[in-house]
């Protein structure tokens, strides 16, 4: 199962951001994996599921894994959740 883990993303990029209607393409987003990667979420996605806290985060692993795991692929969705918060390793 492929999930996305993003920290979240700026405010002042929130603040700028434009308010989509149903059926809108997705403009690009560009972001960076808790790695640090850079990762783009292409315009042909059509859900983002995105979690601010530890427990919606719970919440959606535990919903995730009973799904087959190519479910967020066929149904061209993302999984965004905000590390921010979590303890580093480093």
């Amino acid at each position: 199962m492929k999930w996305i883990l993003l920290p979240l993303l700026l405010a002042c990029q929130l603040a700028t951001a434009a308010t989509l209607q149903p059926g809108e393409a997705l403009p690009p987003i560009r972001l960076k994996d808790q790695h640090e990667k850079p990762l783009a979420i292409g315009s042909d996605t059509r859900l983002i599921f995105f979690a601010a806290d530890m427990e919606t985060s719970r919440l959606m692993a535990k919903t995730l894994e009973a799904l087959p795991p190519s479910t967020l692929q066929d149904k061209k969705a993302v999984y965004i959740a905000d590390i921010s918060g979590c303890p580093t390793s480093r």
